[in-house]
């Protein structure tokens, strides 16, 4: 491993010594593992395990998002807003 390699994988390599979920790229499937220890190698690509995330976005009567989190991304006067809770699903 060398330096160059070795600083893409620092974010990586601190959240798994912090106990954060490390996975790694399988070479014959092209879809990301979980490793349980991982096993550092050159040729891999590793990443660290996205979480699960949910929000609530604002939606006018259109159906058009208007906020994110309470905050608006759009102008709105005089309609009736609806409000959804969102859950992402990773896979």
């Amino acid at each position: 491993m060398n330096r160059e390699r070795a600083k893409e994988l620092l974010p990586v390599f601190k959240a798994f010594a912090e106990g954060k979920d490390i996975e790694f790229m399988d070479f014959f499937s092209g879809e990301w593992m979980t490793a349980q220890v991982p096993f550092w190698s050159n040729k891999t690509d590793y990443r660290i395990k996205p979480e699960q995330r949910e929000f609530y976005l604002t939606l006018d009567q259109y159906e058009r998002v208007v906020a994110i989190d309470g905050a608006f991304i759009d102008k709105v006067k005089g309609c009736a807003l609806t409000q959804i809770k969102v859950r992402e699903v990773i896979e």
